[in-house]
């Protein structure tokens, strides 16, 4: 006997940057209905996390993802090792995709579009990305959101160490070729002096012109 298909309420969905976005009216035109909703494009790929109103089946997603392919040509992209649709409960928040909506939060130069039909994401204390949400005082910070905080920093942290090697080793290189450009400008130099040398002599070593 096959096994029921379990229903789930978050829904992360991947496909093509140059796709329109998923909004919470494809969803609605596919027969899904959420109240929360948010998307961020990154390189090729645009990442859609939703919170359906009732419990949906994978399949229920793949029917509201064909809808929304045919009426507006949105069609899911497979990130390498990841399935185009995850739900909570099956690794969701360790999909690179998740991970950069949570981080674009903290970062002034994503974009992320949310849309909740109660609230927003600093208000709604039931929202999905909520616990992500960093007050100005971290004495009315919640537990979980300290603990986001400090994994959102860590990570920051790591990336910021990464670009001050990369731009040391940029550093050496420019230096080198700097040194380089120096040591053949010397030569340079020198055979110049050289050839200039060698022509006074050679000027030197001629009769003098008749009167």
């Amino acid at each position: 006997m096959a096994s029921r298909e379990t229903a789930k309420r978050v829904w992360l969905i991947t496909y093509g940057a140059g796709c329109p976005s998923i909004t919470h009216e494809v969803c609605a035109e596919g027969g899904v209905e959420v109240d929360e909703c948010y998307t961020l494009t990154e390189r090729d790929f645009k990442y859609t996390l939703v919170h359906t109103v009732i419990r949906r089946t994978l399949a229920k997603m793949h029917k509201m993802m064909e809808k929304a392919e045919s009426a507006r040509g949105i069609k899911v992209s497979n990130l390498f090792g990841y399935e185009p649709i995850s739900a909570y409960g099956t690794g969701l928040y360790e999909h690179p995709g998740m991970n950069l909506i949570t981080e674009s939060m903290y970062d002034p130069e994503k974009t992320l579009d949310a849309w909740l039909a109660t609230g927003d994401l600093a208000s709604n204390a039931k929202g999905l990305l909520y616990p992500f949400v960093s007050k100005e005082n971290v004495d009315l910070m919640t537990k979980t959101q300290l603990q986001n905080l400090v994994v959102m920093m860590r990570r920051k942290d790591r990336k910021a160490q990464k670009r001050l090697r990369e731009y040391g080793d940029t550093i050496i290189t420019l230096d080198k070729k700097a040194k380089d450009l120096a040591e053949r400008n010397e030569r340079l130099q020198k055979d110049f002096t050289e050839y200039e040398h060698e022509i006074e002599m050679a000027l030197m070593g001629m009769p003098s012109p008749e009167p």
